[in-house]
C-alpha cells in the first residue's frame, strides 16, 4: 500500500480558503492515493489490448479490415490529439504496440480460423474478468455504505466502479465492431457474433 505524504494536502498555492479547502484536498489526497495504488498494483492499466471485429462483407481482404478498423478508432474511439473526445487518447497498430512480439496475435486475425478465435475469446475473457471486478466492488461499497451515503458520495472510489460497470468504451472494453460500438454488453456481443467465420479481429494497443 502506498500513502502519499500529508504535505500533499497541507502545501499552499491553492484557491480554496479555510475549512472547505481542507475538506477538497483531503478528498483530492484520497482519490490520488487510491488511484495511485490501483496503478501500483495493476488495477488499472495504461495500454490495453484491444480488439475491433470487422465484417467481410465490409472489408472483403486483410488490408481492407485494417485500413476500415483504423477509421473506426479515428473516427469513434480515440481522441486524436484532444481534436474530440475519445475514449483513448492514442492507439497504435498491433504491429507497432507492446503485443506484437506474443506469437499467439497478429495485426488482423481470421475468426474462421481457431488462432483467430483463441484471440477473440481472449479479449472476451477480457470483458468478462472486469465486469465481474467492478461487480464485486458494487456489491462491497453497497454493503457497507447507505443508499444515502451512495448517492451523495463526492470520493472517486465510490463513483468510480458505478461508473465503470455502466460504461462499456475505454479502458477496461476490450472489443468493439465495425461501427465503434462496444461488444462488452452481452447482448449485442451474442447478436453481433451469432457467426463468426465473416469476420476479421483487428488488433491494436490503446492508450489511456
Amino acid at each position: 500500500m502506498l500513502v502519499l505524504p500529508p504535505t500533499y494536502i497541507s502545501g499552499g498555492g491553492f484557491l480554496f480558503k479555510g475549512p472547505f479547502r481542507k475538506k477538497v484536498l483531503t478528498s483530492i489526497y484520497s482519490s490520488v492515493t487510491i488511484l495511485i495504488n490501483k496503478l501500483v498494483i495493476g488495477e488499472i492499466a495504461m495500454h490495453q489490448l484491444t480488439g475491433i471485429v470487422i465484417t467481410k462483407e465490409d472489408a472483403p481482404t486483410l488490408e481492407e479490415a485494417q485500413k476500415k478498423a483504423e477509421r473506426v478508432m479515428d473516427e469513434y474511439l480515440c481522441s486524436a490529439l484532444g481534436e474530440k473526445q475519445g475514449y483513448f487518447d492514442w492507439y497504435a497498430t498491433h504491429d507497432e504496440g507492446r503485443w506484437s512480439d506474443d506469437s499467439e496475435l497478429e495485426s488482423v486475425m481470421d475468426l474462421a480460423t481457431e488462432k483467430g478465435m483463441n484471440a477473440f475469446n481472449r479479449l472476451k475473457g477480457h470483458n468478462l474478468e472486469e465486469k465481474k471486478r467492478n461487480l464485486e466492488k458494487i456489491k462491497e461499497i453497497m454493503s457497507t455504505k447507505t443508499d444515502e451515503e451512495i448517492l451523495d458520495a463526492k470520493d472517486w472510489e465510490t463513483n468510480y466502479y458505478f461508473r465503470a460497470f455502466g460504461d462499456g468504451y475505454g479502458l477496461g472494453n476490450y472489443l468493439y465492431d465495425n461501427e465503434g460500438s462496444s461488444l462488452s454488453d452481452n447482448w449485442w456481443l451474442n447478436t453481433y457474433m451469432e457467426t463468426t467465420d465473416d469476420k476479421w479481429l483487428v488488433l491494436f494497443d490503446c492508450h489511456n
